[in-house]
């Protein structure tokens, strides 16, 4: 029982404060942020996944995965429909809780300018919550000399499984010029109940997230600012931080025949938890891939004895589109 109870418990702390789908490269899919951020990349379509391992604890073992994809419709140049999916799984600890989440992206962007775009979007996903109790050992399942698994464990549950409907919405404007800036802000957590493993009347308290950016293009080297404040109920966090990308060869000034590669680099923070360092290569604005580790500084450093977390991103691009002028 204290198993089970340990592995909840930090379960439920990790979701509270949103690490539980909170990837610390989050700004590779801004629309698992901000449905508003669907489909603001500059080609047709992208699809990101990323796989995270949250950190090595002595009984615990946290694994996230999502996949987002993501599509433009009706570009006319002036405003579009963003369109994408959104799948993603947690996998916590030797009773296997895991959270399955699958849902739907919906945003509308037009031009308020010639370099300003206002953008709403709306997002839907199913979640469904599993714990696989075989194999865990109970207190009442010692019989005086050692641990017997033929013994009633003595513990009853309503359910293993639980499911629930989840609602998100966001607004987003950015600036696009020789300084790029984007705001947004997203709320989330529309209708899903609290219930863990069962249903409940209580409905989960909305979480409110911000986030904003600032990219400067210095030749050779792009540098972008990053911030994303969360606030759930009574628990925050926030990650702050920087990243620059330098370029490899030359682009065409005209067409699009020749693009070019980036290396990048950078570094946040996340507050009261860890230092996160990443690098990554971009080949030809196409296929992007990106590795990061989180080096714990927060007070979960006494139960992971300062093993942090890795996180790999792969992204895949249709060939960038409008960025250059076409000869005619």
């Amino acid at each position: 029982m204290r198993t089970l109870l340990f592995i909840l418990t930090m379960g439920a702390s990790l979701a509270i404060t949103g690490q539980d789908a909170l990837f610390s490269q989050y700004w590779l899919t801004p629309a698992s942020i901000n449905p508003a951020a669907t489909a603001t990349q500059n080609s047709d379509y992208r699809a990101t996944l990323q796989r995270k391992n949250q950190g090595t604890l002595p009984q615990v073992k946290f694994n996230t995965s999502q996949l987002v994809g993501e599509m433009k419709l009706l570009n006319n140049g002036n405003r579009h429909l963003g369109v994408g999916l959104l799948i993603r799984q947690d996998r916590t600890g030797e009773a296997q809780l895991s959270v399955f989440e699958a849902g739907g992206l919906l945003a509308y962007h037009i031009r308020t300018g010639k370099k300003n775009r206002l953008s709403a979007g709306f997002g839907a996903s199913y979640r469904q919550r599993n714990i696989a109790l075989d194999g865990l050992s109970w207190d009442s399942q010692y019989n005086g000399a050692g641990f017997d698994p033929t013994l009633p464990t003595g513990e009853t549950f309503a359910a293993n499984t639980s499911w629930s409907i989840d609602l998100q919405t966001g607004l987003q404007w950015m600036h696009e010029g020789k300084h790029r800036y984007t705001l947004g802000y997203s709320t989330y957590h529309y209708m899903q109940d609290q219930g863990l493993l069962g249903t409940s009347a209580d409905k989960t308290i909305l979480r409110h997230q911000f986030m904003g950016s600032y990219s400067k293009k210095l030749k050779p080297v792009d540098l972008t600012g990053d911030l994303l404040f969360v606030q759930h109920g009574g628990a925050t966090t926030a990650i702050v931080g920087a990243r620059a990308e330098y370029k490899l060869g030359t682009d065409s000034r005209y067409t699009t025949a020749s693009t070019s590669s980036f290396v990048m680099a950078g570094a946040h923070y996340r507050w009261a938890d860890a230092v996160i360092l990443m690098v990554g290569y971009d080949y030809h604005k196409t296929m992007k891939i990106t590795f990061g580790y989180d080096i714990t500084t927060g007070s979960i450093k006494a139960l992971n004895t300062g093993r942090g977390g890795w996180e790999l991103g792969l992204v895949w691009s249709s060939p960038v589109k409008n960025e250059r002028i076409r000869l005619k």
